[in-house]
Order: C-alpha cells, then sequence, then structure tokens
C-alpha cells in the first residue's frame, strides 16, 4: 500500500451520518491520496467505517476532551501535512485538499472557505449563509479547513491543554500561536470551499433544543490572550489584527471579564 500524502483529522461527537458522508468525500480527492484519522470525543455508538478510515480514535465520554483527542490524533499522523475538519464541514470540491497540499510550505498555515448555512428543520433547506465568511477576504474565524506542518504543530504545542473542557477557544488560541510565531497564512481560493451546516444537524432532543454541554473557560482564555485581545461591536473581535466571530453572549461575557 503506498504511503498518503497528506493527514486529515476529523473531530467527531455522536454525528456518525455527517461522518460518514464527509469521509467518503475525503476518500474521493483528486491529485492527493488521504490518510484519515478520526478523532472521536465519546460518541456512543461509534462505528469504525473499515476500510474507509486509517485511525479511529476513541475514548469514553467524559465531557469535552476534543483538545485531547486532537493532540493524539496529530502524533499518530504519518504525514509531515495536516489538514483539520469537523464532521459537519463538507469539502465541495474534488481538488480541495490537493489545495492545501500545494499551498503548504515551512513559513506559511493554509486556510480554505468555510461557508455556515442555517437548516430548515422540518425541511433541510438551507436557509441563509451566515453574513461573516471564514477563511474569506482575510477574515479568519475557525481552524477548520486550515492546514499545518505536523512538525510545526507539535513544536508550538498546538491545542494547548488548558482549554481542554473548553468550547471553541482552542481554535483561536491555535491561529494565534502560529501567527505570533512568524507565520503567515494563505488563503485558498474561496471556491474550493466547504459547507458548515448548523441547525438540525446539531446534537438536538425532539423539541428542537441544542443538547451541547460544551462551556467554555473564558477566564483561562482571557488570561492567556488577554492583553492582545480588542473587543469590538457586538460580534466581533480582533485579536492581533486578525479577525474572529463571537456570539453576543460569548461577547457579554469577555466584556464582562476584561473590564
Amino acid at each position: 500500500m503506498s504511503k498518503p500524502d497528506i493527514s486529515v483529522i476529523i473531530a467527531t461527537y455522536n454525528r456518525k451520518d455527517l461522518l460518514l458522508k464527509l469521509i467518503k468525500r475525503v476518500r474521493l480527492q483528486e491529485k492527493v491520496k488521504a490518510e484519515i484519522i478520526v478523532a472521536d470525543d465519546g460518541s456512543k455508538n461509534p462505528e469504525i467505517f473499515e476500510g474507509l478510515v486509517d485511525w479511529y480514535l476513541w475514548k469514553k465520554d467524559e465531557g469535552n476532551t476534543k483538545v485531547e483527542m486532537l493532540r493524539a490524533a496529530i502524533r499518530v499522523a504519518r504525514c509531515e501535512k495536516i489538514v483539520f475538519l469537523d464532521d459537519d464541514a463538507i469539502p465541495q470540491s474534488s481538488l480541495w485538499l490537493y489545495s492545501h497540499y500545494e499551498g503548504l510550505d515551512t513559513s506559511r498555515v493554509t486556510k480554505g472557505a468555510v461557508y455556515t448555512f442555517k437548516v430548515d428543520e422540518k425541511t433541510g433547506e438551507y436557509l441563509f449563509q451566515y453574513p461573516v465568511e471564514d477563511g474569506v477576504n482575510g477574515k479568519i474565524w475557525t481552524a477548520i479547513n486550515m492546514g499545518f506542518y505536523k512538525e510545526d504543530l507539535i513544536k508550538l504545542d498546538a491545542f494547548d491543554m488548558i482549554y481542554n473542557g473548553n468550547y471553541a477557544v482552542e481554535d483561536t488560541d491555535l491561529i494565534n500561536t502560529f501567527l505570533w510565531h512568524g507565520y503567515k497564512i494563505k488563503f485558498l481560493d474561496p471556491n474550493i470551499s466547504q459547507v458548515h451546516h448548523i441547525g438540525k444537524l446539531y446534537n438536538m432532543n425532539e423539541q428542537g433544543q441544542i443538547l451541547d454541554k460544551h462551556k467554555v473557560n473564558y477566564e483561562k482564555f482571557l488570561k492567556k490572550w488577554g492583553d492582545k485581545l480588542d473587543l469590538i461591536n457586538n460580534n466581533m473581535i480582533f485579536v492581533d489584527n486578525y479577525l474572529f466571530l463571537v456570539d453576543p453572549k460569548t461577547m457579554e461575557k469577555l466584556k464582562g471579564l476584561k473590564q
């Protein structure tokens, strides 16, 4: 069996159907061969998808330990180049992975476009695209659809364990760590993008309530980055001149702690 060209690490939790769609899409990528590593943060009934996945890392559900699982996935990866995905971010082009492979070098990381849609709960149709684009026009929100060298991820201790048990802030921390060590970001062709689903594809009960037990420890986040963080309007923050989207409740929390 030939060695893969680039590793794809997929974070997942209780989204088996979406995960399978994503894995199949990655396997259809052209020009490069992918090593697929699933980092499962405690799904109740995990399915290994034998023959489609190279590594399936799983641990018993102990709350949000996504950071711990991502760190483990980085270390088992066989390739020098790694791209990160979430289970609900589906590549739209068969050349998506190749664009990361070609774009990465030792002085820069890659960021592909991620368009987020809300889904109608009854019909499954897309309702609208979120106004802030991730990975387009110099704007950046998440580490979804980002590529790095494995050596650099380990050297910079990517996905700081102080955020294990938190939600979302590990992405901002990862991006800033690379920026402040002098790395540049290469933004890939926005037409080679991903659709990031929200709405009915989240974990919900029969009444439509989101079953999200994850809580953010903003005190830890501000302790590390507070002097470099600028809070602006109701849903944006700047960190070292890069733009991030924050939901209104999070913004209020951050404002209160920064005062």
